[in-house]
């Protein structure tokens, strides 16, 4: 008996346009809305995946330039702690000795700067039979880039070593007073700072 009204009742509403062209309406509506959900996704998956791809990118070279002058940096100080240690060693009553440097700050590099000057002039009808003369100065500097394989650096004229601040010095002659002050003569003298920035202590047997 159910099944018999179910029946006549989905005749009767076949025959209704208006529930028909309802459903059709609806039926387009949901499609619709399923294609642009999927596109959506789609387009938010492949920005996040040209994101990360380029912050990689942009991070890896960030880490390369970085990583580049730290070695420079670290290589000039390890010479100048090599070189004072062999100047030292060579002073009377010394012996052997063993350097730390501390460096105010890392290097700085001084780029090449292409200036440049230009002036125009505009000549203009003034309304009352004159002319008006008007001038405007452009002024601009450029940094010089050199090419370097595949990419592009800053042309450097000069680099400007880290300034030394304090020196400590283990020495086998240091328990002499005299051969104490001599070195710390010397190192104050070589990189023009106080005597009271060298510290020298006489090493262990």
């Amino acid at each position: 008996m159910d099944n018999k009204k179910l029946s006549d009742n989905l005749k009767i509403l076949s025959k209704n346009k208006g529930f028909i062209n309802a459903l059709i309406f609806l039926l387009v509506v949901l499609f619709l809305w399923l294609v642009l959900t999927s596109f959506n996704k789609v387009n938010f998956s492949n920005n996040n995946n040209g994101n990360n791809g380029s912050n990689t990118n942009g991070a890896a070279e960030v880490d390369a330039t970085l990583s580049n002058e730290s070695k420079v940096s670290s290589s000039y100080e390890q010479a100048q702690k090599e070189e004072l240690e062999e100047i030292l060693s060579k002073i009377e009553g010394v012996g052997k000795v063993s350097v730390m440097i501390r460096f105010e700050s890392g290097e700085v590099k001084v780029p090449a700067v292409d200036s440049s000057n230009q002036i125009s002039k505009t000549v203009e009808d003034d309304g009352n039979g004159g002319t008006r003369t008007t001038e405007q100065e452009s002024q601009g500097d450029t940094v010089v880039m050199s090419s370097n394989g595949s990419s592009s650096d800053p042309f450097i004229t000069k680099v400007y070593n880290p300034a030394v601040t304090g020196v400590i010095i283990t020495a086998e002659g240091a328990t002499s007073s005299k051969v104490k002050y001599e070195i710390q003569l010397a190192v104050s003298k070589l990189y023009d700072i106080g005597l009271d920035k060298v510290n020298v202590y006489p090493s262990k047997n």
